[in-house]
């Protein structure tokens, strides 16, 4: 069953949110939630494990240089800040069993 899930992101330059996801979820929407930049992902939960792939998501400020490789998601404005968040393109990382 598809729902929606919310994740919270820390809005830094220097960190980035990995998440185990399907590789179909869907970002549909980027806020703020209680102060917090957040984003909501449409996706499966009951997914088999071997349909997880890790995708990896950003937050830029306004004006800074977004490498190529990058998609935009969505833009929210917290306090005095403006952020852009993105995701890293590329091929999917399937997950792997130690």
């Amino acid at each position: 069953m598809r729902t929606i899930w919310k994740y919270e992101m820390l809005p830094s330059q220097s960190v980035c949110l990995s998440l185990m996801i399907p590789h179909d979820a869907k970002v549909v929407h980027v806020g703020e939630s209680e102060g917090r930049l957040a984003m909501w992902i449409l996706l499966d939960k009951g997914c088999s494990p071997d349909a997880l792939v890790e995708r990896t998501f950003g937050a830029f400020y306004t004006g800074d240089d977004i490498a190529a490789g990058w998609q935009h998601c969505g833009t929210v404005q917290l306090g005095s800040f403006v952020w852009h968040v993105c995701e890293r393109l590329g091929p999917p990382v399937k997950r792997t069993e130690s």
